[in-house]
């Protein structure tokens, strides 16, 4: 067998993307997930991950006396809501996970297509959960200074967020949403389509600053909605 014979029998095995190393080698990390797209593994670590924190952040809520003020009058913080809300954020935490990759995933493809982009879904999926790494550490900074400082996770902010006074509303919500980890995750995710869609840059921040218009207006319309429920008798 001649050594070319070799070459093309060899299965090629391709270098695997590391989610921890996209905070300092984006361009490297996303580069690979184009042979290497992977899912299971690094989407199983960053639910892991996002359940520890979940769980901190909800502690950082009853140590600071602040879910005890959202109790109804006359309800005792008794070990059956402590679990239920632990629970539920644990839950809730990992359903959001997976349905922001999900949603990222699906409006990078659609978004593509008028780019004339042939990467496939299951890349720019894999591209989503590397890219939830910035906001995965966003959270875990914002539950350790609570803790540390003694408040729920609720009081921290990073951002345009300490401008206003208002804890809700839309343009509150939109400004306590924009922060240096999100400018972050925003950088990121930027190199991460441009390497996995083999585009240019400014190609590249089109897409991605279209994608954070869309997440803004999103949010808030939660932060509108969550207006209006609380001036509702």
């Amino acid at each position: 067998m001649t050594q070319t014979e070799i070459n093309q029998t060899t299965p090629v095995e391709y270098k695997k993307p590391c989610l921890f190393k996209v905070l300092y080698q984006p361009t490297e990390q996303f580069g690979r997930i184009v042979d290497s797209p992977r899912i299971g593994i690094p989407g199983l670590i960053m639910s892991i991950l996002i359940i520890l924190s979940s769980m901190l952040t909800v502690y950082t809520m009853f140590a600071s006396g602040y879910f005890q003020q959202t109790l109804p009058p006359g309800t005792e913080l008794d070990n059956t809501i402590i679990l239920i809300t632990y629970g539920g954020g644990i839950l809730g935490s990992v359903l959001t996970l997976w349905f922001t990759f999900l949603v990222l995933a699906a409006l990078l493809k659609f978004l593509s297509i008028f780019m004339g982009v042939k990467a496939t879904f299951r890349q720019f999926f894999s591209l989503s959960i590397y890219a939830y790494t910035i906001t995965f550490i966003s959270g875990l900074v914002a539950a350790i200074a609570a803790l540390i400082m003694g408040v729920s996770v609720t009081e921290i902010q990073f951002g345009l967020g300490l401008l206003t006074t208002e804890k809700i509303g839309f343009l509150p919500v939109i400004l306590q949403s924009i922060t240096i980890f999100s400018v972050w995750w925003f950088y990121v995710l930027t190199i991460g389509y441009k390497e996995v869609a083999k585009v240019s840059f400014k190609q590249a921040l089109i897409i991605t600053s279209i994608i954070a218009i869309i997440f803004l207006l999103i949010t808030g319309g939660f932060g509108a909605l969550g207006s209006i429920l609380n001036v509702t008798p």
